[in-house]
């Protein structure tokens, strides 16, 4: 059937505005290859009319420049489509949050009217460029969020389950941090596209432009963050926490620590050696057994070049005595005045399980130790 034909027959059902954008469709797309900032589709299964629609975006005036489309389907398709397409570009552009609360009843409005049994089906142009905006508004969030775009790169198996991981941006700098304060880690995949992320705190120093954070497997989420690939990327916020000895008293300080929970112990251990900070550092690690020690290298490396860290191991599993260890229960108020003597004049950190941290902070409050010398972090 040819266009007079088809105009003949259609005379008695649309108006001439809407046989005008019938037969000479505005801003219609005849190829797909249009470098386009937004891209939607809209389709309806009942009469079979599929839409799409491409826009481009004055990004500073958050306005409409461009609206393409392709239209499959009937006369009322075709005209509406076309007609929405002048309305978001004429005047300048129309600003995106009004696009998208765009109707099928101004859209008809604009056109004279549809017959009754047309416009459920065929007017959704508009329901497409909304999905077009969204399309635009996804891809400027990840623009936006590109500094939080972070890249594996290298992978350090500390022992058969803990890893450390280092990062490094995607694009800018590294956000600035204290060391001890923790980073949101978010996978980038689909499994876990709805999840809101775990927290690890950045084990590296501050300055340095990569995050590292040191993972147990002991569950789906840390799994996965040990199973990623060179090259694999996550989301990271941050920093978070204020875990830190405060370097304007001139308390001793006293870390206490369970297993994984060495993290940022050893964070604040480093930056207070590298910035020679002149306080007494004693450091109480309680792990199962040797196997579980994370760090025992780098700690023993930093105890002998710098005389204000001592480091006392405790082991709870280990049957067999071993030259580096200096004790073999749990950790009790016993144990830390062996090592302490006066506990005044100290401030506790303490880092674990919930169930380890609650007993050791009782311990020591029992002990008459200040609460507000206490501070905590629960794993």
């Amino acid at each position: 059937m040819n266009n007079e034909e088809i105009k003949q027959q259609e005379d008695w059902l649309y108006s001439e505005i809407v046989k005008d954008h019938f037969f000479n469709p505005r801003n219609y797309l005849a190829e797909e290859k249009y470098e386009a900032d937004g891209f939607g589709t809209a389709g309806s299964p009942v009469c079979g009319d599929l839409m799409k629609v491409w826009i481009k975006v004055d990004s500073e005036k958050n306005k409409i420049i461009e609206c393409k489309w392709q239209t499959f389907g009937c006369a009322s398709a075709i005209a509406s489509t076309s007609m929405m397409s002048v309305m978001v570009t004429e005047n300048g552009g129309m600003i995106l949050e009004e696009a998208k609360k765009l109707s099928a009843e101004k859209i008809m409005t604009r056109l004279g009217g549809l017959p009754d049994n047309k416009i459920h089906c065929s007017v959704l142009g508009h329901l497409a460029l909304r999905n077009a905006i969204d399309d635009y508004q996804k891809k400027q969030d990840i623009l936006k969020g590109a500094e939080n775009i972070f890249i594996l790169k290298n992978k350090i198996e500390e022992n058969s389950g803990v890893s450390t991981l280092e990062f490094i941006p995607a694009e800018k700098e590294v956000f600035d941090f204290k060391a001890g304060q923790f980073a949101l880690f978010q996978i980038l995949n689909e499994k876990f596209s709805g999840s809101h992320g775990k927290a690890y705190t950045i084990i590296n120093l501050p300055g340095e432009n990569f995050l590292a954070i040191t993972v147990k497997r002991a569950g789906e989420f840390s799994n996965a963050l040990c199973d990623l690939k060179i090259g694999d990327k996550v989301k990271i916020t941050g920093p978070f926490g204020n875990f830190y000895p405060a370097e304007l008293n001139t308390n001793d300080i006293v870390f206490l620590a369970g297993g994984i929970c060495i993290t940022p112990f050893y964070a604040i251990i480093k930056d207070f050696y590298k910035r020679k900070i002149n306080k007494k550092v004693t450091l109480i690690y309680s792990n199962r057994n040797k196997e579980d020690i994370i760090f025992l290298k780098e700690l023993r490396e930093i105890s002998e070049k710098w005389e204000n860290l001592k480091i006392v191991y405790i082991l709870t599993r280990e049957k067999e005595k071993i030259s580096h260890i200096d004790e073999y229960e749990r950790m009790n108020i016993k144990i830390i005045k062996k090592y302490l003597g006066d506990l005044s004049k100290k401030d506790y950190f303490i880092g674990g399980r919930l169930d380890f941290v609650a007993d050791i902070k009782e311990q020591l409050k029992n002990a008459a130790v200040e609460p507000g010398r206490i501070k905590i972090e629960a794993f």
